[in-house]
């Protein structure tokens, strides 16, 4: 059995966006973890443990919403977009919701799953 983190403090990193029914794009996506202090984007993650994101007016088509009410099932392009940044940088998924147009999602550090 793996030992449990002795981390009983974390960090955390709330971004919320309204993306006013566009797709974003890469680029948008790295601005929102660009810090608005004098720290490095290096330093961003190196201190956060946990990022929670919310999303206003992410658009959805009725067919779309139709066939991913459940959100385990089919994909969804906005979560795969910030998957894919975030994992390279060691976090993983932990949950996912849509609700039409809002999109909560939250990452953690692969080395706090447990």
């Amino acid at each position: 059995m793996a030992a449990r983190p002795s981390k009983t403090e974390f960090n955390i990193h709330v971004i919320t966006w309204n993306v006013a029914s566009a797709l974003p794009l890469m680029q948008d996506v790295e601005s929102l973890f660009m810090p608005q202090e004098s720290t490095s984007l290096r330093d961003v993650f190196k201190k956060t443990d946990i990022f929670v994101i919310g999303l206003q007016e992410a658009y959805q088509s009725l067919q779309e919403a139709m066939v991913s009410s459940v959100p385990v099932v089919g994909r969804d392009d906005i979560m795969e977009l910030f998957a894919s940044y975030l994992a390279p940088k060691g976090y993983v998924r932990l949950t996912f919701c849509r609700i039409l147009g809002i999109v909560n999602m939250v990452f953690i550090r692969k080395s706090l799953l447990c």
